[in-house]
């Protein structure tokens, strides 16, 4: 498995390197949180005590949406599975920056997505902020829409990041 072989010892080598030397580190993940378990979140908690540990996970629309394009080896969807980790992340102290990534055709499915978010009481947590990001393939969708649903959010108490990152070029 990807985190046991890899990324724990290379975390755990980097903290010992980072004390030793006295400087400080932070780490930060992209990831669509299927393959988080209880072992792995519990050792990102312990990290986020000595250093700052964030994460990037997308949703690409609300269940329906996303399970449409993201999916399990079963070929089963994975929405309930990412806000599951979102959560748990979040209750252990993590920072997590929700993107979700609209199309003209999935943004309306984003309100959904807030009643899902709201539901499990995911507003209530300060270390949580909101990203929209245009899929970049997208043209002509219409800015007062993209601003309604924002509103929506913020109104629930969530933080929106400003900005727009949907550059070709650019790697999350």
């Amino acid at each position: 498995m990807v985190y046991q072989d890899t990324i724990k010892p290379l975390t755990d080598f980097s903290l010992d390197l980072c004390k030793s030397l006295k400087k400080t580190m932070s780490l930060g993940i992209t990831s669509n949180a299927t393959l988080l378990t209880q072992e792995s979140i519990c050792d990102f908690t312990s990290w986020a005590s000595q250093i700052t540990v964030s994460w990037q996970i997308t949703l690409d629309g609300n269940r329906e949406w996303h399970n449409k394009t993201k999916k399990t080896e079963r070929n089963e969807g994975t929405y309930e599975q990412v806000l599951h980790h979102v959560q748990k992340l979040l209750e252990n102290g993590q920072y997590v920056t929700l993107r979700l990534n609209y199309t003209q055709s999935n943004l309306l499915s984003f309100y959904d997505v807030l009643d899902d978010l709201t539901h499990r009481k995911i507003n209530t947590l300060d270390k949580l902020q909101i990203s929209f990001q245009q899929v970049w393939q997208e043209t002509d969708i219409s800015g007062t829409e993209i601003e309604e649903v924002k509103k929506a959010y913020k109104k629930e108490g969530f933080r929106i990041l400003p900005g727009k990152f949907n550059q070709k070029q650019r790697c999350y």
